[in-house]
């Protein structure tokens, strides 16, 4: 599933602060001292191991194809990757790609 995300202080209760990760500095705060219950802090333990940094769900590393030469280089790792290609490309490249694609299946 997905990750738990680390949320504000308050954030919950009022609409006025948003969502995204401050840390707490204030004297008494229950979040920096860490006190059992309090919300938890973002820490370098959390990270995800780099093996699987950039895989998908299938194990997979995604890779982005922006003309026919990377198209070329990636089809010798086929098993291992797969292809998504770049958003802002043109119709007329996005369609010569695609073909290409094809034909090598």
């Amino acid at each position: 599933g997905m990750k738990k995300a680390f949320i504000r202080l308050n954030s919950k209760r009022l609409k006025r602060i948003k969502k995204n990760w401050r840390k707490s500095r204030g004297i008494d705060s229950k979040i920096r001292k860490k006190l059992k219950g309090a919300l938890k802090i973002p820490k370098i333990g959390y990270g995800t191991s780099k093996k699987l940094l950039n895989l998908n769900n299938c194990g997979k590393k995604i890779i982005i194809i922006n003309n026919n030469n990377d198209n070329k280089i990636i089809s010798n790792f086929k098993p291992l990757c797969n292809r998504v290609l770049q958003r802002n490309l043109s119709c007329f490249k996005k369609k010569n790609l695609f073909r290409d694609m094809l034909d090598e299946y």
